[in-house]
């Protein structure tokens, strides 16, 4: 009786490795259907720039079919961008869309570049520091067109650079005349 319960025992150990093999195997044939099916997607893998070109067209042509979807890929600046364990965001003034944009940037640069922190996770960190008209001018940008810290500080600067008031001194007036 103990000898037919042992087999019993190995004999269910032998089929659950079998059916988790079987398994793996069914999933690796499902991948090859897939691939089978659509030979470009291997194409497209492997070529960056080729698969944001084929993530840009579906999204404009789901837009224009009335699908507004999020794509919550490209919500994210910069996805890789890690920060440091232990990171607080410090308290730095927020921007409403009022003020200096260039005193802001450098403010913002001053405060996190000490703290050890990449171009991409300033980048990705600067939303927290605008507010109102400011926050949501920059949540609608085109990440497409701005791919760094230099370029989206720039468009943020020429954006609010009406708000840069220009010095002018009585002598400046007169010689307006």
């Amino acid at each position: 009786m103990v000898d037919n319960d042992a087999t019993i025992a190995d004999l269910q150990a032998q089929i659950t490795v079998l059916l988790a093999e079987k398994a793996v195997r069914d999933a690796e044939d499902e991948e090859d259907k897939e691939e089978d099916e659509n030979p470009h997607k291997i194409v497209v893998a492997e070529n960056p720039e080729l698969a944001k070109q084929v993530k840009e067209i579906k999204h404009v042509l789901a837009y224009s079919q009335g699908d507004q979807i999020l794509d919550f890929e490209g919500l994210c600046l910069f996805p890789d961008a890690q920060l440091l364990e232990k990171f607080k965001m410090p308290n730095i003034e927020k921007f409403n869309g009022n003020g200096n944009p260039t005193s802001h940037v450098c403010h913002v640069i001053n405060t996190l570049k000490p703290m050890g922190l990449s171009d991409e996770l300033i980048a990705q960190l600067f939303q927290r520091t605008l507010t109102g008209s400011a926050l949501d001018w920059f949540l609608t940008l085109e990440f497409v067109h701005y791919q760094t810290w230099p370029q989206i500080a720039n468009a943020f600067v020429k954006q609010y650079a009406y708000n840069v008031q220009i010095e002018l001194t009585t002598r400046d007036l007169e010689m307006t005349k």
